[in-house]
């Protein structure tokens, strides 16, 4: 089959035009992974009963669990879902159909692809290779584990599951060793570490703040 012709300096066939659109679909999924998340928490976050009635946080306007707001909760929920699961999983289904051709140093796999698998080591295990699904991951945990409003969940208990979410991938990162380089695996690692430090700090302080605040009100109350 003919090829098309592309900036008229050379030509691609309909499956690797097909490969490129894929590829920034799949880009753009990943940058944005994130703040589409928060966006589907958003509409999770009502108020307290008011009168009988619950609003949405971000709009006190819409009432929540009702018309409009319960439809786009339902289709949001349902989407965040298949994106939490779909973009790993896809993300790993590309490096692992396409081993063969990255082992070979395909370059139309690389300028393609190449944001999911460049800097780590292409000798290992899949799970290797594809280590940047597992990030997709940690990210989408960290991101439902901070913000998903859950009634009786305090932070406390978010603490404890960001921090153990972050145990969980530094012992990930020094066991495998994904990277190319010994120093782009103690960066990994250190800058893992960090953040177990700073969520340990957190939690400090968010005890002894709420300690005070708790004091003063019932200093308040006496």
């Amino acid at each position: 089959m003919k090829g098309l012709d592309i900036d008229g300096d050379g030509s691609i066939s309909p499956c690797e035009a097909v490969e490129r659109v894929v590829s920034a679909l799949v880009f753009l999924m990943w940058t944005h992974q994130t703040f589409l998340l928060a966006s589907v928490v958003m509409a999770l976050d009502c108020t307290d009963s008011i009168g009988g009635r619950r609003y949405l946080s971000a709009d006190t306007a819409v009432s929540c669990m009702e018309g409009t707001h319960l439809a786009v909760l339902i289709a949001g929920v349902g989407g965040a879902i298949a994106y939490c699961v779909g973009l790993p999983l896809g993300a790993f289904c590309v490096i692992y159909c396409g081993r063969r051709r990255i082992a070979a140093g395909d370059t139309s796999m690389s300028s393609c692809f190449g944001f999911l698998f460049d800097g780590y080591r292409r000798d290992g295990a899949i799970s290797v290779i594809a280590f940047e699904s597992v990030l997709m991951a940690r990210k989408t945990a960290l991101t439902l584990a901070i913000l998903v409003p859950v009634p009786g969940v305090g932070w406390e208990v978010r603490g404890v599951i960001v921090t153990l979410i972050l145990v969980a991938s530094i012992l990930l990162t020094t066991t495998l060793r994904p990277f190319e380089t010994g120093l782009l695996n103690a960066v990994s690692a250190g800058s893992t570490a960090g953040l177990i430090m700073l969520q340990a700090l957190s939690a400090v302080h968010g005890y002894f703040h709420h300690g005070a605040v708790r004091v003063a009100r019932e200093g308040a109350s006496s």
